[in-house]
Order: structure tokens, then sequence, then C-alpha cells
């Protein structure tokens, strides 16, 4: 398979439970006065896929001594070769906030094809 195809099949995989996103990113600026300050910038709309990637089981132990099984969700998210998605950037997505944990760039023939991110339920 050569990357033209793979990205073809990725855009069939988005499409077929497409999510629109907005990511915030948050970047420094320069202050003009030798400091800098951080500041969120909203970037345009961005079509992916978010699907739960595991459902993962722990024991836990509460402050008493008592134990219980905690479950977490594992999120992900594939979107298109050229996304502009980094770690660290933050979106809402049915009422849910999500923050970019790891970026996994797929590749074929060299090229990038799709872009993987391990997400994390910050709501």
């Amino acid at each position: 398979m050569n990357a033209a195809q793979a990205r073809r099949n990725v855009e069939r995989q988005i499409a077929r439970n497409p999510s629109s996103i907005a990511i915030k990113r948050m970047r420094e600026v320069d202050d003009g006065a030798g400091g800098s300050y951080r500041e969120t910038v909203g970037l345009p709309a961005q079509t992916v896929r978010i699907f739960m990637s595991t459902l993962a089981g722990t024991d836990a132990k509460d402050s008493t001594g008592l134990g219980g099984h905690i479950q977490t969700q594992r999120w992900g998210l594939l979107a298109m070769w050229d996304a502009d998605i980094i770690r660290g950037d933050t979106f809402t997505h049915q009422g849910r906030q999500f923050r970019v944990r790891a970026i996994s760039p797929a590749s074929t023939g060299g090229q990038t094809t799709a872009i993987h991110a391990d997400l994390e339920e910050v709501s």
C-alpha cells in the first residue's frame, strides 16, 4: 500500500464516526521586556475520530485501608496526516474535556499517513 492509499483509508475510518473539535493550545508569548507569558489560542475546527481505546481496571485502597476496584477509560483519537494536534492540546467533545497526552504519527513508505493520539479526560 502506498501513502496515498493509506491516507484515503484513514479518511474513510474518520468518516465512519466523525467528530468536529476546536482545539485550544497554550503558547508562550514574548512580552517585549525580556520575559514571556502564556496565552490560550483557539485553532480552527478539525474533523477527527474519537474512540474508547481500553477499559483498564486497577486495585485501590482508600485511607481507611478498605480495598476496591477502579475502572478507568482510555480514549484515543485518529486524525488525518496533516492535522494540527500536539501534546498538551485540549478540547471539549460531547460535554467532556480532553487533553492530548501523546502523539504517534503513523507512516507508510516514510510518509506520515495518520496521527494517533492518546487522550486523557480531564473534566
